[in-house]
């Protein structure tokens, strides 16, 4: 955890400012005695110009890898970093570009919702400040208030994608080109494919045109939003790394999760819930799609002072679940 305290020319100053910012986290006022018994031992132990107070965990035991996150170094002041979202460009076209024997796949695996989704401008300011909170350590964000994260109920109620069914597993030390020709039956060239990445000109090219001969029932039968959100988490933890400079995944999910969970993140008015579609579409309505300030700091200072009660811990309750779509229920106890 990085406190919001910085340094200070007045060493006693700077102590107490510490003292009531611990306070708040444990959401109680701090003593006199507390106050006065830490000015003392920082008196003992530093000069009278200086207080060297240190960012991140007290024990590193847990939170090791502290020296190359972000926040270590936006604390020592280093220069600021806005995260590149790496996502695809949307046409305007949308559902009409989709070839008829895919839409029904993607109705089934729940992906028929993202396609909408896709038009939701990412802040980038946003993303890069909830980073700074995210632990790779833990796969957990670090707020004032506690610990929190993305769920896969999350997933399922914002995006309209299944979180149950089959694992998406397989081993990763492959000849992607070999497992291209195996699974589609053509061989990317040289110049088309790099690592586990083809080109997507080269499968424009090659499955512009499709068969209807493929299995359907298979196609249901895989945990997609698992697969959505682990790769989301695995992108995060890359970009906690200050020397990262970019960050792909469902970033939509993220920052919708932000805006649900904390209303101080948000564009200023919330829309109302779209009934029998993911929670996540209200976002998409004309006049609300105003992603805010673009400025990574102003976030940032957002995070370092929000209350407890300003963090929505269930916001989901009967009575948006009551107006989701089946696809967003699949899985669910309710």
């Amino acid at each position: 955890m990085a406190m919001a305290v910085r340094n200070t020319t007045n060493p006693e100053e700077l102590q107490i400012a510490v003292i009531h910012e611990i306070a708040s986290l444990q959401g109680r006022s701090p003593s006199c005695d507390l106050v006065n018994n830490t000015i003392a031992m920082a008196s003992s132990s530093s000069s009278s110009s200086h207080v060297n107070i240190k960012s991140g965990p007290i024990d590193a035991d847990v939170l090791w890898m502290q020296p190359k996150h972000v926040s270590e170094h936006v604390w020592n002041g280093e220069e600021d970093r806005k995260l590149h979202i790496r996502r695809a460009v949307p046409t305007y076209q949308g559902e009409e570009q989709i070839p008829e024997q895919i839409f029904p796949f993607l109705l089934q695996s729940g992906f028929a919702w993202i396609i909408k989704m896709g038009y939701l401008k990412i802040n980038a300011s946003l993303i890069s400040a909830l980073i700074g909170r995210w632990r790779p350590e833990t796969h957990t964000f670090h707020m004032r208030c506690g610990e929190c994260t993305i769920t896969l109920q999350d997933v399922s109620v914002l995006l309209g994608i299944s979180v149950d069914g089959l694992p998406l597993i397989g081993p990763t030390n492959l000849d992607w080109a070999d497992l291209c020709e195996e699974l589609l039956g053509v061989r990317p060239q040289e110049d088309e494919i790099r690592g586990s990445v083809v080109k997507l000109s080269w499968l424009a090219h090659h499955f512009a045109q499709i068969n209807n001969d493929d299995d359907e029932e298979q196609v249901r039968r895989y945990a997609w939003g698992a697969a959505v959100l682990g790769f989301l988490y695995r992108e995060m933890c890359n970009a906690t790394d200050y020397k990262t400079k970019s960050i792909g995944g469902m970033c939509i999910l993220l920052q919708m999760w932000a805006w649900e969970r904390c209303p101080t993140l948000a564009p200023k008015r919330t829309p109302s819930q779209v009934e029998n579609t993911p929670l996540g579409h209200r976002w998409l309505r004309r006049g609300n799609q105003h992603i805010g300030n673009d400025d990574v700091r102003v976030f940032r200072r957002k995070l370092d002072i929000m209350k407890r009660h300003e963090f929505v811990w269930e916001p989901y309750p009967s009575t948006v679940i009551s107006l989701l779509p089946p696809v967003c229920l699949v899985g669910s106890l309710a």
